[in-house]
C-alpha cells in the first residue's frame, strides 16, 4: 500500500478523533467561546489535511518503488516533542513552551537558518497568543513559571 495514502488516512482519523473529543469538553460558561473550540477547529483542519492527502494520493499515479524511505527517527522525535510540549504547557505556559517547540520542530525538519527560526518561534507564539488569548478570549495556560 502507498505510504501517502496511509499517512492521509491516519491523519484524517487523528483529526476526526481530536474534533470529536474536543466537542465533548464541557463548556464552563466563563469564556466567550468554550475551551473546546480551538482544539475542535484544529481537529477539523487536521482531518481536512488528511482528506486532501488521501484524495491527492488517489488522484496521482503510484510512485516508483525507489522512493526515499520514511525517516522514522524524525517521526518519533516529533511525537516525543509534541508529548513533551503538552506537559510543558502546564509548567512553562503557552508562550514560552511554544517558543521552545517551534525551533525544535524546525530544526528537526532540517531548517538551519537561525534568524528565520528565531523570528518564526516568536512570531508563531506571539500571533497565536494574541489572536486566541487576547482577541478571542481563549484561556491559554500561562504556566507555573509565570504564576498561572
Amino acid at each position: 500500500m502507498r505510504p501517502d495514502l496511509i499517512v492521509g488516512a491516519v491523519t484524517f482519523l487523528l483529526g476526526a478523533v481530536v474534533a470529536v473529543e474536543a466537542h465533548r469538553i464541557p463548556d464552563s460558561g466563563t469564556d466567550a467561546i468554550g475551551p473546546g473550540t480551538f482544539p475542535f477547529f484544529l481537529g477539523i483542519i487536521i482531518a481536512l489535511c488528511g482528506a486532501a492527502t488521501v484524495f491527492s494520493a488517489l488522484k496521482s499515479a503510484p510512485e516508483a518503488e525507489d522512493h526515499e524511505p520514511v525517516r522514522w527517527g524524525v517521526v518519533w522525535t516529533a511525537f516525543v516533542l509534541l508529548v513533551a510540549y503538552t506537559f510543558a504547557l502546564a509548567y512553562l505556559g503557552f508562550p514560552l513552551a511554544t517558543v521552545i517547540l517551534v525551533p525544535a520542530m524546525l530544526l528537526l525538519l532540517g531548517t538551519r537558518d537561525v534568524k528565520g527560526i528565531s523570528v518564526s518561534a516568536v512570531a508563531v507564539s506571539g500571533a497565536v497568543f494574541l489572536i486566541f488569548g487576547k482577541v478571542l478570549g481563549v484561556d491559554l495556560p500561562l504556566g507555573l513559571v509565570f504564576g498561572g
